[in-house]
């Protein structure tokens, strides 16, 4: 049977109705990927470490999303050429695929060290994010609704150091470098954040001791102290809530373990 034949409708439904319920299977498998630090989402290319050939190579269900995608794309091309309206019958052949692409989340938690002493127990940081017009490479925030994109970001304070200040943050919208852009204008970098100042002290003594400790910390953190704890979303086939959790990671939890220690030990010595 030649691919024009397929722009008949009927046959087309027929075609859809014996690889439907495949791809159903295949297509609703989701995925979660959590990513250690140093790991590329979007690597320039696949050398050993990146996280798109993991999947691709150990996830079978990846690889037949990817033809269910060209089998839309032929049955659209079909349409174009044909103008018969078999676009919807594609759409609900691919429907499973789309939609893990458009979940709805009902919680995101992440978990910051932040530099400073947060004022507040609890607060809403709201302000447009965009492209820095000083630095590319950094995103900032305009008070001018006109510019970037409106952020909403919640935070509540976990631990106090005095130094430093642990803070959950959840979040309404999803832009990039949201976490570290609102708390960097609230006036309290992420720990060890490079690209926003955080790679300095901001807080503290000028002491050689104190130095040499802020030092031991970014080495045992060599990144901005950030963790994603928890991912929540309404499954697109069952409705049901999905709630995924994931503990601090080594890193994080050894710089607390070291401002609890250096900070129960100034207490002492006063």
């Amino acid at each position: 049977m030649s691919l024009w034949e397929y722009a008949n409708p009927a046959k087309f439904m027929a075609l859809s109705a014996r690889i439907l319920p495949a791809l159903t299977i295949a297509s609703c498998c989701l995925l979660l990927v959590g990513l250690f630090w140093g790991f590329f989402l979007t690597p320039s290319d696949y050398k050993q470490g990146s996280t798109v050939k993991i999947i691709f190579l150990h996830v079978p269900s990846a690889l037949m999303a990817i033809n269910a995608w060209l089998m839309m794309l032929v049955a659209s091309l079909i349409w174009l050429i044909r103008r018969h309206h078999v676009s919807a019958l594609a759409s609900k052949a691919a429907a499973p695929i789309g939609i893990t692409m458009t979940l709805i989340a009902i919680a995101t938690e992440y978990i910051a060290i932040v530099w400073g002493d947060v004022t507040e127990e609890e607060g809403t940081i709201t302000g447009n994010i965009g492209r820095s017009l000083r630095d590319r490479l950094q995103m900032a925030v305009f008070e001018d609704e006109s510019e970037g994109k409106h952020a909403v970001t919640h935070y509540k304070v976990v631990q106090r150091f005095g130094y430093v200040t642990v803070v959950s943050c959840k979040l309404e919208t999803g832009r990039t470098h949201q976490i570290r852009v609102h708390m960097k204008h609230l006036g309290h970098p992420l720990f060890n954040d490079e690209r926003y100042g955080g790679d300095k002290i901001l807080k503290g003594t000028s002491f050689s001791k104190y130095k040499q400790f802020i030092f031991n910390c970014f080495k045992a953190c060599p990144r901005h102290a950030l963790h994603a704890q928890s991912l929540g979303f309404v499954h697109p086939s069952s409705g049901e809530n999905m709630i995924f959790q994931k503990e601090l990671p080594e890193d994080m939890l050894e710089v607390i373990r070291k401002f609890e220690i250096y900070t129960s030990a100034s207490l002492k010595n006063r």
